[in-house]
Parts: C-alpha cells; sequence; structure tokens
C-alpha cells in the first residue's frame, strides 16, 4: 500500500474522474491495474487483496464514506458501515478476499489517508 500512496501522493496516477491526478483519492478496478503495467513485470498480483487489506486497515476509505461523516473517520464503532457489510457480502460469494486463485478487483474511489494527513500536517505548520 505504501508504494500506491507515495504514487499517488507523487501525482503518478492518473484520475480517471478528471484531467489532472488526485493525490488524495485513489480510483481503484480494472483501470488502475492497467496503468500500474509494466513491460517488464506485467500487471501487479494481488492488488485486489493489497486494496482490501487497506480498507479493513483503515488506510483507504471509501470516498462517499469519508465525505458523508457525520463523526471523526478515527471513531470506532460496532455498527458495520455500508462499504463493511458490503465488503462482507463479498467475502460470502467468493467476490473479495478467501481463497479465490482470480484476483478481484472491487471499482470505486477511496481516500488515501496517509496522504490527507500527510497534508494536514504540512497546512497546519503554515
Amino acid at each position: 500500500m505504501r508504494a500506491l500512496s507515495a504514487a499517488s501522493k507523487a501525482g503518478l496516477i492518473s484520475s480517471q474522474a478528471g484531467t489532472n491526478n488526485d493525490r488524495f483519492v485513489l480510483k481503484t478496478g480494472e483501470e488502475l491495474s492497467k496503468s500500474l503495467q509494466t513491460q517488464e513485470f506485467g500487471r501487479p498480483l494481488a492488488l485486489g487483496a493489497v486494496l482490501q487489506d487497506a480498507v479493513e486497515r483503515r488506510e483507504l476509505i471509501p470516498l462517499a464514506e469519508f465525505l458523508n461523516a457525520k463523526k471523526s473517520i478515527y471513531a470506532k464503532t460496532w455498527i458495520p458501515t455500508p462499504w463493511q457489510a458490503v465488503s462482507w457480502g463479498f467475502k460470502q460469494l467468493g467476490v473479495m478476499g478467501g481463497e479465490s486463485v482470480e484476483d478481484k478487483l472491487v471499482a470505486g474511489n477511496f481516500v488515501v489517508m496517509v496522504n490527507v494527513e500527510v497534508r494536514q500536517t504540512v497546512t497546519r505548520f503554515y
């Protein structure tokens, strides 16, 4: 996940949503996989697993959840978020996680928390 957040922070991952590169929002899906492909190494393996792990660790937060948060995104709760409920359902269906041989990429927009946190820290010093 560090490589993705660093690439996003450096503006190296193009945003399909707009014309410029977004340093705070990562658009996942097939286009991300294609954009990370190199001639030497091909497409990244287990990208879906990396993204799923980052969501579970709250390193990536679904954009809608981030924008619509009524309280701190750092607050812990026992009630699952809509994304957690959907991802649980995907896991049960074998679309995400589990012992699947294929690595499934879920398409969506996710806030890269480390980039937002670094931005907030830098802003406070000025």
